[in-house]
């Protein structure tokens, strides 16, 4: 899809995937809330439609609309005799449906449900056919290349007291290198963090703060790299790996465990 940067209006491609989420104008580095622009609703009837409109009071009579015509004669005694007829047939058929209920439910509960219910253990770090690389290791998937340099934790965004925010966990720093190995200018491709047991972490939206960070509007022409910050606010007592993408048009993956410094 493409939206407008409300600063200096540049129009600028962005995945569908990353609705709700801020970046930085590559332009003029304004930060962007990035929404489905609305579309433009034509306020013109087409040809031929009007809009419905009243012709005369009579419409207005209360229920007017709801009312059945009324139906006399033979015509009228034998809609009375269907309607008894079907009536039986209608209550053996929600009659069977809900004995049908009792019987599946209490199958479920005595036999089928809560005793065989199996114990579910979280896995550590679950086996992958993706490879697990360390820091300071060059990664090269799908049309990107990757190097993480070094990770820290931290309490702070920023020195600067009007940019700096409070984490609802802990910062986690992650320095490292993307580099576009495509023939065409590609967007960086979203960074996710995976703990011991499989949950994952997106980054951080207050990661446009921070200066030199990587935003997901970046984009890098061919051969062309960038080295800044990746930053997300995790629970501090678990191990994360992060997950580089090969890009948005690839589907493959690889894994660097980090060691982040206190």
């Amino acid at each position: 899809m493409q939206i407008k940067c409300e600063h200096c209006k540049t129009l600028l491609n962005v995945d569908n995937k990353l609705t709700g989420r801020k970046g930085k104008c590559p332009k003029c580095n304004n930060v962007i809330n990035i929404t489905h622009p609305e579309p433009e609703i034509p306020w013109d009837q087409p040809d031929g439609l009007q809009p419905p409109s009243i012709q005369s009071w009579d419409q207005l009579d209360d229920d007017a609309s709801f009312r059945e015509p009324v139906i006399y004669g033979a015509v009228a005694e034998e809609n009375k005799n269907k309607q008894k007829k079907q009536k039986p047939i209608a209550h053996y058929i929600s009659g069977g449906i809900a004995i049908i209920a009792i019987i599946a439910g209490a199958w479920w509960f005595f036999g089928g449900g809560f005793d065989k219910q199996e114990e579910t253990k979280p896995k550590v770090f679950e086996e992958t056919k993706s490879k697990v690389f360390n820091e300071r290791e060059t990664v090269n998937v799908g049309y990107t290349s990757y190097a993480v340099w070094h990770s820290w934790w931290s309490n702070q965004l920023s020195e600067n007291e009007f940019l700096n925010q409070r984490p609802n966990a802990m910062y986690l720093f992650v320095e490292l290198s993307v580099r576009n190995d495509d023939k065409k200018s590609r967007m960086v491709p979203p960074f996710t963090l995976i703990d011991e047991i499989g949950q994952e972490y997106e980054a951080s939206s207050n990661a446009w703060a921070v200066q030199g960070s990587i935003g997901i509007l970046d984009s890098l022409n061919p051969s062309v790299s960038k080295q800044g910050f990746v930053v997300f606010d995790v629970p501090q007592q678990h191990k994360y790996r992060i997950k580089l993408s090969g890009g948005y048009w690839s589907l493959q993956d690889a894994y660097v465990q980090l060691t982040p410094k206190h």
